[in-house]
């Protein structure tokens, strides 16, 4: 077996090169969600264990699209037959 590529999304980086820069660096790549990518006026409490409720605002979103914005298929995640 061995590893011929490598693709996805990384917080504050454009590429898999940046995104090990950045960690190297230490960068830091949390920053608070996005208001156009979730209202956490409507969730977020800053008392711990708040039924219905976060106590966090924060997380890493990648430059292009947040993290959350991904979408998978369940055909896509099906093992291929080779």
């Amino acid at each position: 077996m061995a590893i011929i590529g490598l693709s996805g999304r990384y917080p504050q980086a454009n590429s898999l090169e940046e995104f090990w820069h950045n960690l190297a660096h230490g960068v830091d790549c949390v920053t608070e969600v996005p208001a156009e990518r979730w209202d956490h006026s409507r969730y977020f409490d800053p008392e711990k264990g708040k039924l219905g409720k976060s106590y966090s605002k924060w997380g890493a979103g990648s430059s292009m699209a947040w993290i959350g914005s991904i979408r998978c298929s369940s055909t896509s995640l099906r093992a291929k037959p080779w």
